[in-house]
C-alpha cells in the first residue's frame, strides 16, 4: 500500500511543478521579466507553500484522518486549476484596464500588480504546501517505527515526480495544449488523485492515532533544527541560482535549457532522498551526520568553480560530433542535461538528504507529526530568503563566484556548528578536522578557481568554441541581476556587447572603419519610422543594446523625449562604458531617459501615449523574450500609441525558420491594420506598423537634417532610393503569405516561438529566403502598385552588408557600361553573358545558350534599373546581337523582357503564356521561374482566376513534381494571393 501512496505523491509532485511552470508564464505577463518580478513570483509560490505547511503542522494532531484531509486538499487544488485560465484573463483585464490607470505609476502600480499576482496563486500555494505534511503524517501514523524511511521515500517520490513535471510541462504538454491545457491537465491529475486517496482512506478500518509531541520535549532545545532547515534552504537556492546563471553560458539561455537545468537540480534532491531513506533509521546520531552532509554539500558546491571552466571544453568537444539536425538537437538536449547533472548532482544529492534528516531529528526528539510541516515550512522560508538575498544583493555585489561562495559559507558554517556541538567531549580532530578540510578546499577555490570571462563570453553552445579567439580583448564583464553582460573588442576595432555570451549589438569604434554588421539594423530601426512620421516627438524603445537605436532617433531635432526600457542595469552600465564616446546622445542627451523595467509593466504603469514605439529586444529563442513577439503583447502595446503612432518590430532572419517569422507576423496581424516590411541587411527585417489606416510614405525633408544624413551615410544609406531597395512589401503581401504557413500565431498562452525558436537556432536554419522578393527577374512590388520603379541615379558605394544594394550597384555598372563608360567592376559572368548574346553565327545552335544567358542578364537588371535605362540597354543589345534579328524564338524572349522592363505586365504575361505553351514542359530553373512569375502575376492583376489556375496546374505543379522548379518567394506570394481570393488552385 505504501508504494501506492508513493506513486500518488510522485504524481502530485509532477502536477505541482507543472503549476509552477505554468504560473511563471502567466504571472510574468502581469509582473514582467525584471528581476524583482521573478523573485516575487518565486516568493509568492514558496511563501505560500511555507505558510501552508506551517498551518498543516499546527492542525495535524487535531485531524482524525489525515488522508481524508489530503484528498480534500488535492481536490480543491484541482478545482482551482480547472478555472485558473478564465480567472487570470478576467483579473489581468481588470488590472490593466481599470486598476493601473487609476493609480500612480511607481510603488502604487507595483503594489497593485503584486496584490493581483498574490491573489491569483497564493490560495493554491497554501494548499500545495499542506500536501506534504498531511500525506506524510497520515502514512507514518500507521508505521511510526519506520518514520524516517517513510519521510525520505515520500520526499524522493515527490521530487522525482517534480522532475517529470518539469520535463513533461516544457517539452510535451505546453507545446501541445498551451498554458491553459497544461493547467487543466494538472488539475485533472489532482482531482483524480483526490478520488483515489479518498477511496483508499475509506478502506482503513480505523484511523491510526496521531503522533503527538512529548510534553517534556517542547522546550526550545530543538529550535536549532528549524534554523538549520532555513539556512540549508537558503544555501541550496543560492547554488541553484548561481548554477543556472553559470550554465546558461554553456547550454544557452533558452526555456528548454532552463528546464533541463531545473530538472537536474531536482533529480539530485530526489536521489539524495532515496539514498538517505535506506540509511536514515540506522544512523546513530543524525545531528553529526547532518553536519557532515552540510560540509560535503558545501565542498561539492565550491568545487563546481574549477569544474565549470572545464564544461566549456566538454561542450565544445561534444558539439563537434553532433550534427546540426533535428536528431542532433535531441542529442544536444541530452548533452545539456548531462552537463547540468555533472555540475549540480553532487551538491544537490546532499541537499536531498537534509530535509529527511532534519525531520527525523525532530521525530526522534518526540516532537510529533507536526515536525514534518515545521521543517518543511522553515526550509521553504529559508529558500525564499536565499532567493531574495542572492538576486538583489549578493549577485550585483559579489558576482556569480561570490554568490556560490556565499552559499558554501552558509553550509560550511552550519556543518561546522553541528559537528562541533555534536562531538563535545571527543577528540579535537573529530570536532574540527572535517571543517578544516572544508576550509582548505574553500580557500583553494577562492584563490585558484576563477570564472573565465573569455570562456563565458564565447557562446560555446552557439559557436562550438570553448573560448573567445586570442585576438579578442575582454574590456568588461559584469554579473547583473538577470544576466551577465560582457564587452569585447576585436582586432578591427569592433566592440561587441553580449548577454550571457550571446552578442546583442556591435559598433565599429574606429572613425574610418566600415560599420559593424548590425549597425544598419540599429540605425534604421530608429531613423526609418521617423522618416515615415515626421511629427514624431515622443518615442519609446524596448531594449537598449548598444544604445545606437536611441542615439539614432535623437538625431531628429523634432524628437522631444525617448524612453528606453531595459531590463538589466548591468547592460546600461556596460553600454555606457563601451559606447558613450561614439553614441553620446543615448546616454548624455537630456531628451534620453533610461528605465530599468519590463516593457509590459512599464507601459501599464505609466499609461502614456507615444508617437513611436520601437521593439528591439534580444533574440526570440532567449527565455522570456518571445512574449515580446506575442499577439497579446501587440494588442497591449497598441493601446499606448498615439492615434497616428507607429510601432517598429525587429525580426531576425538568421538562426531561425520561416515558421517562426510566420508565427510572429500572424500575431502582429491581430493588432495592426497595416504595416510595411523593410530589410536592413542580409539577415534582419523591420516591420513598421500602424494600428489604424494606411502606412504613410517616406518623407525626404527630414532626410536632410545633418545629424540624420551623417548617421545614415555610415551604414550605406544615401537617399530615399536606398530605402526603396530595402522595401519588401506591405500587409497585403505579407499577411496572406504568412497565414499560408501552417503554424499557430505566437501567443502568451500558446508560446510557439519560445518553444520552437531554440531548435531552429541549433539546426542553423534561416529565413533569408524572405528577402528574395526582388530576385526573380519580375518587379512584383511594382506590379502590385506598392513601389515606384527605381530612380535613375549616379553610382554610389553599395549598402553595408545588403545583397540587394550590391545587386543594384552591379546593375548600374551594367547601365554605365552600355552608356560608354569604362566599368572594370563588372563581373566576368556578365561579360560572358554579353559575349554569348552578341554572337552572330550559328544562331539556331546557340538558341538555348542565348535564352539562358538572356534570362540571367535580364534578372541582373530588370528589377534594379529605371524603365528608360532598360530601354536603352535592350535597344543597344538588339543592335549588337545579330541573332535577335534572325531567330524569331530569341526575338520573342527579347520582347518578353522588354515588356517587363517597360512595366507592361499585361503584355509580359501574354508573352510568358505563349513561351510556356511552346516550351514550358522542357524548361527548368530560373528560366521557367521567371516565366511562371510573370504569367501568374498577369492573371492575378487581371483578376483572371481561371487563367491563373490553368497556368498553375499545367506548368507550376508539373514542374514542381518533376523537380524542375527552384524555390521562389515571388511564386509563394502569388499563390498566397490567389488563395486569399478563394481561387481553387
Amino acid at each position: 500500500m505504501f508504494r501506492v501512496y508513493a506513486t500518488i505523491f510522485a504524481l502530485s509532485g509532477a502536477a505541482g511543478l507543472i503549476y509552477e511552470s505554468v504560473w511563471s508564464h502567466y504571472l510574468k505577463l502581469i509582473l514582467g521579466h525584471a528581476a524583482y518580478a521573478q523573485t516575487l513570483v518565486l516568493a509568492i509560490f514558496m511563501g505560500g507553500m511555507a505558510v501552508g505547511a506551517w498551518i498543516a503542522s499546527r492542525l495535524t494532531s487535531r485531524i482524525a484522518n489525515l488522508l481524508f484531509a489530503y484528498a480534500l486538499i488535492e481536490a480543491v487544488i484541482g478545482v482551482f486549476a480547472l478555472g485558473f485560465h478564465a480567472v487570470f484573463q478576467f483579473s489581468s483585464a481588470l488590472l490593466l484596464d481599470q486598476v493601473l490607470p487609476a493609480v500612480d505609476p511607481g510603488w502604487s502600480a507595483a503594489a497593485a500588480k503584486l496584490s493581483f499576482a498574490t491573489l491569483l496563486i497564493l490560495p493554491q500555494s497554501l494548499l500545495l504546501g499542506a500536501t506534504f505534511p498531511l500525506l506524510t503524517g497520515g502514512i507514518i501514523r500507521s508505521r511510526p517505527q519506520e518514520a524516517g524511511a517513510m519521510v525520505a521515500l515520500l520526499y524522493f517520490a515527490n521530487s522525482i515526480g517534480a522532475v517529470a513535471g518539469v520535463l513533461l510541462s516544457g517539452f510535451w504538454l505546453i507545446p501541445r495544449v498551451g498554458l491553459p491545457g497544461a493547467s487543466l491537465t494538472a488539475g485533472i491529475v489532482n482531482v483524480a488523485l483526490a478520488i483515489v486517496v479518498y477511496g483508499l482512506a475509506k478502506r482503513e478500518t480505523a484511523a491510526p492515532a496521531p503522533l503527538r509531541p512529548h510534553e517534556t520535549n517542547k522546550a526550545p532545545a530543538m529550535q536549532w533544527v528549524l534554523w538549520a532547515a532555513g539556512i540549508t534552504g537558503a544555501a541550496s537556492f543560492c547554488y541553484e541560482i548561481a548554477w543556472i546563471r553559470m550554465l546558461s553560458m554553456v547550454l544557452g539561455s533558452s526555456t528548454h535549457a532552463f528546464e533541463l537545468m531545473l530538472a537536474a537540480f531536482i533529480l539530485g534532491l530526489a536521489l539524495g532522498g532515496l539514498w538517505i531513506k535506506r540509511q536514515i533509521d540506522s544512523i546513530a546520531d543524525p545531528r553529526r551526520f547532518l553536519g557532515l552532509v552540510q560540509l560535503a554539500m558545501g565542498a561539492f558546491a565550491v568545487l563546481t568553480l574549477p569544474l565549470y571552466n572545464w564544461t566549456f571544453d566538454l561542450m565544445s568537444a561534444a558539439l563537434a560530433g553532433i550534427s546540426k539536425t533535428e536528431t542532433g538537437y535531441g542529442y544536444f538536449s541530452l548533452l545539456s542535461h548531462g552537463v547540468a547533472l555533472l555540475v549540480m548532482m553532487p551538491a544537490s544529492f546532499c541537499a536531498g538528504m537534509t530535509l529527511p534528516l532534519l525531520t527525523m531529528i525532530l521525530l526522534r526528539g518526540r516532537q510529533g507529526e507536526q515536525a514534518i510541516g515545521q521543517v518543511y515550512s522553515a526550509n521553504t522560508l529559508g529558500s525564499i530568503l536565499g532567493v531574495l538575498v542572492a538576486v538583489h544583493w549578493v549577485l550585483p555585489t559579489l558576482g556569480l563566484k561570490g554568490l556560490l561562495l556565499f552559499g558554501t559559507v552558509l553550509d560550511g558554517a552550519l556543518g561546522a556548528f553541528l559537528i562541533a556541538s555534536g562531538w563535545i567531549g571527543t577528540s579535537l580532530w573529530r570536532r574540527v578536522g572535517w571543517t578544516a578540510i572544508f576550509g582548505m578546499v574553500w580557500l583553494a577555490c577562492l584563490v585558484g578557481a576563477q570564472l573565465d570571462p573569455r570562456r563565458m563570453g564565447g557562446g560555446v553552445y552557439r559557436y562550438g568554441k570553448a573560448t573567445l579567439d586570442p585576438s579578442v580583448e575582454v574590456l568588461r564583464w559584469q554579473d547583473g541581476k538577470t544576466a551577465s553582460i560582457g564587452l569585447v573588442r576585436n582586432p578591427g576595432g569592433m566592440v561587441v556587447i553580449s548577454t550571457n555570451g550571446k552578442p546583442d549589438a556591435s559598433i565599429s569604434m574606429l572613425p574610418d572603419a566600415p560599420a559593424a554588421p548590425d549597425e544598419a539594423t540599429q540605425v534604421l530601426a530608429g531613423v526609418l519610422p521617423v522618416l515615415l512620421a515626421p511629427h514624431t516627438a515622443k518615442v519609446a524603445t524596448i531594449g537598449l543594446g548598444s544604445g545606437m537605436t536611441t542615439h539614432s532617433v535623437l538625431a531628429f531635432k523634432q524628437v522631444q523625449r525617448v524612453d528606453t526600457i531595459e531590463i538589466e542595469q548591468a547592460m546600461v552600465d556596460t553600454a555606457r562604458f563601451g559606447f558613450e564616446t561614439v553614441i553620446p546622445r543615448a546616454f548624455s542627451d537630456p531628451r534620453s531617459h533610461i528605465h530599468i523595467d519590463d516593457a509590459r509593466a512599464f507601459f501599464s504603469g505609466r499609461g502614456e501615449k507615444y508617437d513611436l514605439i520601437i521593439s528591439e529586444p534580444s533574440n526570440p529563442w532567449v527565455s522570456g523574450v518571445a512574449s515580446l513577439f506575442s499577439a497579446e503583447f501587440y494588442r497591449h502595446v497598441v493601446r499606448y500609441l498615439a492615434p497616428d503612432g507607429l510601432f517598429v518590430q525587429w525580426i531576425q532572419l538568421y538562426e531561425t525558420g520561416i515558421p517562426i517569422v510566420a508565427s510572429i507576423t500572424q500575431a502582429l496581424d491581430t493588432a495592426f491594420s497595416d504595416y510595411s516590411v523593410y530589410a536592413t541587411d542580409n539577415s534582419n527585417l523591420l516591420i513598421v506598423a500602424q494600428a489604424q489606416g494606411r502606412m504613410p510614405k517616406l518623407n525626404s525633408q527630414d532626410f536632410q537634417q545633418p545629424a540624420v544624413k551623417e548617421i545614415l551615410a555610415r551604414v550605406g544609406v544615401h537617399g530615399l532610393g536606398d530605402f526603396a531597395e530595402r522595401y519588401m512589401g506591405d500587409r497585403a503581401i505579407w499577411s496572406p503569405l504568412m497565414r499560408g504557413i501552417p503554424v499557430p500565431l505566437n501567443s502568451d498562452y500558446f508560446p510557439f516561438v519560445d518553444l520552437n525558436a531554440p531548435r531552429f537556432r541549433f539546426v542553423e536554419a534561416n529565413a533569408i529566403h524572405l528577402l528574395s522578393i526582388g530576385m526573380g527577374g519580375v518587379p512584383l512590388l511594382e506590379a502590385f502598385g506598392l513601389k515606384a520603379p527605381p530612380e535613375s541615379r549616379k553610382q554610389q558605394a553599395p549598402g553595408t552588408n545588403f545583397e540587394d544594394a550590391e545587386l543594384a550597384a552591379h546593375a548600374r555598372w551594367i547601365r554605365d557600361a552600355f552608356s560608354g563608360q569604362d566599368r572594370p567592376e563588372l563581373l566576368i559572368e556578365v561579360w560572358q553573358e554579353l559575349a554569348t548574346l552578341r554572337a552572330g553565327h550559328h544562331c539556331a545552335a546557340m538558341e538555348d545558350a542565348q535564352i539562358l544567358s538572356l534570362n540571367r542578364f535580364a534578372r541582373r537588371i530588370v528589377t534594379y534599373l529605371h524603365p528608360d535605362e532598360l530601354r536603352m540597354i535592350w535597344q543597344r543589345l538588339a543592335e549588337e546581337g545579330k541573332c535577335f534579328g534572325s531567330n524569331p524564338a530569341l526575338a520573342r524572349w527579347l520582347s518578353f523582357f522588354q515588356a517587363l522592363s517597360a512595366r507592361d505586365f499585361a503584355t509580359a504575361a501574354t508573352l510568358a503564356d505563349a513561351l510556356l505553351a511552346d516550351r514550358g514542359a522542357t524548361l527548368s530553373g530560373s528560366v521557367l521561374q521567371t516565366l511562371l512569375i510573370s504569367s501568374l502575376c498577369g492573371h492575378l492583376l487581371a483578376d483572371d482566376g481561371k487563367g491563373f489556375s490553368d497556368a498553375h496546374r499545367r506548368f507550376y505543379l508539373s514542374a514542381a513534381r518533376e523537380g524542375r522548379l527552384e524555390a521562389s518567394l515571388a511564386l509563394d506570394i502569388l499563390i498566397a494571393q490567389a488563395r486569399s481570393r478563394g481561387w481553387q488552385i
